[in-house]
């Protein structure tokens, strides 16, 4: 993938989080009657990493080809807010999650006892921060990507009985929030059953010597929180259409992790059976693919950002 790519790949992700304006103030779910208060619309991400000036604007449109587009005129393209919009009630991060960083435990386990999904997945967030001696209040900061437990993603120490069951916990509001609609919780899923288990030959996969054998593509393939990100589009193949199409294509596949997924997607289906819950519906998109929007980018526009970010 060419830089230039690259760097359309990031400016049209962070594209995505202007949609959640469209969401106004109510991050939680649609079908649930008591919502949290105080969910003020949060200030938005610049969609161009540095304002420049109308003249400089002017220069970059007048050296590019006919009917190209810059990043602003991405900004305002209704098909691609309407994409990322229809996002926002499956995501574990961003605005939709913020307003729950100042409520406590008790009313948090109160929203998630009505099925929100956002509160189902801070108390998630707080279990693992819980499971390593870290501030509770960072849990949003966690989901947000604000810092990395190390052991958690990469393992390396012996789990205390009292940390396994924080990650278990974890695990399970990750799950809940997955049934409830916030599919992407189950990557947050996946990665606490890879720290409890050990990975896929923990948690039964596939055999040692089987695994010694697959190559480094094969063997990422595997990764629980790789198999959980295909399982959510598995679960939803509507998120494999608009902005997230090539994306989705990006993650490594492989005839087991096939099976894998389709064993995982029956068994969710089950539990949201027995669980009485709805299965979860998407809305179509009328976005474009990130190849197509790509397409349509200014070269010039494209150089410009590469310059600044070096």
């Amino acid at each position: 993938m060419s830089s230039l790519k690259i760097a359309a790949l990031i400016v049209v992700l962070t594209i995505a989080l202007v949609a959640y304006r469209f969401i106004g103030g109510n991050s939680a779910d649609p079908d649930i009657e008591s919502t949290p208060p105080g969910l003020a619309e949060a200030e938005l991400p610049a969609v161009i990493p540095e304002q420049v000036t109308v003249e400089e604007r002017v220069a970059i449109a007048t050296d590019d080809e006919p009917g190209c587009l810059t990043f602003l005129q991405l900004h305002n393209m209704p098909t691609v807010a309407q994409d990322a919009a229809r996002l926002v009630a499956l995501q574990t991060h961003g605005i939709p999650i913020a307003p729950y960083e100042s409520f406590d435990e008790s009313t948090l386990r109160a929203f998630a006892d009505q099925g929100d999904s956002a509160a189902m997945v801070v108390i998630g967030a707080t279990a693992i921060l819980r499971a390593y001696n870290i501030d509770e209040s960072l849990a949003t900061g966690w989901l947000n990507d604000e810092f990395v437990i190390t052991d958690l993603d990469v393992g390396g120490t012996q789990l205390s009985s009292d940390a396994s069951l924080l990650l278990n916990e974890a695990a399970y509001w990750f799950y809940q929030a997955a049934l409830h609609g916030r599919l992407f919780a189950l990557q947050h899923y996946g990665t606490a059953r890879n720290r409890l288990f050990g990975g896929p030959i923990g948690l039964g996969w596939i055999s040692q010597d089987e695994f010694d054998e697959l190559g480094n593509e094969e063997m990422s393939s595997l990764h629980p929180f790789e198999v959980y990100t295909q399982v959510a589009y598995d679960i939803a193949p509507q998120l494999r259409e608009g902005l997230l199409a090539d994306l989705s294509r990006d993650f490594p596949e492989s005839d087991l992790q096939l099976a894998i997924r389709a064993s995982l997607v029956a068994e969710f289906a089950e539990t949201l059976a027995d669980s009485g819950l709805q299965r979860v519906e998407i809305a179509p998109t009328a976005s474009p693919g990130i190849a197509e929007l790509y397409d349509q980018i200014c070269s010039a526009e494209l150089q410009e950002y590469l310059q600044r970010e070096e």
